[in-house]
């Protein structure tokens, strides 16, 4: 394994970071954590008759560095006050870190069908695998 990718493994304090503090920090209107800068990726929905779902992407970018540290999902609902966060690690995290993602993201999938659970964890994990290379 490279220095680099060594660098840009999420530790478990920026996961924590990113889970808790972050979100309470935009709502007080803070600014990001000493040595980071967040940077807004894209935002996905669904428009329903009478809502909207949609689920904003930002990575966690450490200061000068140019691959991510860790991707923040934040599902909401334009309709209610719901609001969920899951942190998706760099793809070379440490094996704790993956396993409290997988732990917090069972959590939030609960009351998916097993199939559907198994399948879009794999999908977080191809996103983990793309943000973990450096951006240009």
């Amino acid at each position: 394994m490279s220095s680099l990718l060594c660098m840009a493994q999420t530790s478990m304090a920026e996961y924590e970071y990113l889970l808790h503090q972050f979100p309470k920090d935009v709502e007080a209107r803070k600014g990001v954590k000493a040595g980071y800068s967040i940077k807004d990726v894209s935002d996905w929905g669904f428009v329903y008759e009478d809502f909207e779902r949609v689920t904003h992407f930002r990575f966690l970018m450490r200061e000068g560095e140019t691959t991510p540290a860790a991707t923040l999902m934040t599902f909401e609902r334009s309709d209610t006050k719901y609001q969920y966060h899951l942190v998706i690690p760099h793809y070379d995290s440490e094996e704790a870190v993956w396993d409290k993602a997988h732990r917090d993201y069972l959590k939030a999938s609960e009351d998916w069908t097993e199939a559907t659970q198994g399948y879009v964890w794999g999908m977080l994990r191809m996103i983990a695998y793309q943000q973990s290379h450096t951006l240009d």
